[in-house]
């Protein structure tokens, strides 16, 4: 198992520039929903007190936080489905080189369709099961770190207690 997902990874090396780019994008999106969850903190107060606050202020900071969100989640996914199709072209031509070698009694005995299987349908889901674990991982990960980060920025003492 171990070896398995360190071959896919190995894969994922070869986009460096993409995966990188990628997370950085889900990186953004967090950091945008860390904003959104302050920005619903300002709000509140500013229903509640009687300073005269700009609410154009506000109003600008959601669309800035609505864009962000958007840009990083399209950036991390746009890359992020680059670095997975250039997997399954990877795996697809790695594949395809390995059956080319093969004797001819190997097709003799195997089903064309299974073969054909085994290079379109499963390297495709190989690769997107890998892009939607690390998508998730990163996404989700990041958010959870920003979140509880700004727990403590809001009283590290109540988030000490929560923990």
């Amino acid at each position: 198992m171990k070896s398995n997902i360190k071959r896919l990874f190995s894969y994922t090396l070869r986009y460096k520039l993409s995966f990188t780019v990628s997370i950085i994008g889900f990186l953004i999106f967090a950091a945008a929903d860390v904003a959104a969850v302050e920005w619903i903190r300002r709000v509140i107060e500013f229903i509640n007190s009687s300073d005269v606050v700009n609410p154009l202020f506000i109003a600008i900071a959601l669309i800035l936080i609505a864009f962000a969100r958007g840009l990083g989640f399209f950036i991390g996914n746009y890359f992020m489905s680059r670095v997975g199709l250039g997997i399954v072209h990877d795996m697809r031509n790695e594949l395809f080189n390995k059956l080319i070698k093969l004797p001819k009694i190997y097709f003799d005995n195997n089903q064309s369709g299974q073969l054909i299987n085994r290079i379109t349908f499963t390297t495709t889901q190989v690769s997107g099961a890998t892009s939607n674990a690390v998508k998730t991982l990163v996404r989700e990960g990041a958010l959870f770190i920003g979140l509880i980060s700004y727990m403590f920025y809001l009283n590290w003492k109540l988030t000490l207690l929560l923990l």
